[in-house]
């Protein structure tokens, strides 16, 4: 049995219907994982995923996760800075 897609339908799941996907319900952070750890494992992640995707000559792709990385990195200093010693 073939299934039926809506016509105006790209074939990819639709967006949760909220304000700003942002703010959507998100899950609770695992314990001790604090802003900062995020914060970094997020840079180091689309540092990789930038090495790809110019290895592959994706050069928006590579861009947009160029710029993700570097908003990570400052979420990263900034968080810090605001952290006790």
């Amino acid at each position: 049995m073939q299934r039926r897609r809506h016509p105006r339908s790209s074939g990819r799941p639709a967006l949760a219907q909220s304000a700003s996907p942002l703010v959507a319900d998100r899950p609770p952070r695992a314990p001790g994982e604090e802003p900062i750890e995020i914060a970094r494992y997020i840079a180091q992640l689309t540092a990789e995923m930038t090495r790809l995707a110019a290895a592959a000559q994706l050069d928006l792709l590579a861009y947009l996760l160029s710029m993700a990385q570097s908003e990570a990195d400052a979420a990263a200093r900034a968080t810090s800075d605001t952290q006790p010693d």
